[in-house]
């Protein structure tokens, strides 16, 4: 429990300073944790994520570094995809939102490997 907890921990200080990828890493440390039904790891995903962002959305206004043009046009985005993806993956079925989750993250990887060290 000590152990989860720590990585927990480590997924939200990443979250808070990258974020990119949180969600992945997020479904990585639930899958860690013993769960196993996606549509549900989705959800405390999203909340995790959701948390994670709102702290440091709120270090960011008291550091007053946010571009608000460009972040509300991320907001606006990322409320609409987040929507639409939620209601799209609980009509399909689990392995299939699973193996796309995979596979995209491979993808996604493979391009910054390749932008980075290419």
């Amino acid at each position: 429990m000590v152990f989860l907890a720590m990585v927990l921990l480590g997924v939200c200080i990443y979250g808070g300073f990258f974020n990119a990828g949180l969600g992945i890493v997020v479904l990585s440390y639930l899958t860690l944790a013993g769960h196993s039904n996606i549509n549900v790891m989705n959800g405390i995903k999203l909340i995790v994520s959701s948390s994670v962002s709102l702290a440091a959305i709120f270090l960011f206004i008291l550091n007053d570094s946010i571009a608000w043009f460009e972040g509300s046009a991320v907001l606006v985005g990322t409320l609409i995809g987040g929507y639409f993806s939620a209601a799209v993956s609980m009509k399909v079925p689990q392995q299939y939102v699973r193996w796309f989750v995979i596979l995209m993250s491979c993808i996604i990887t493979i391009y910054f490997f390749i932008v980075t060290y290419g």
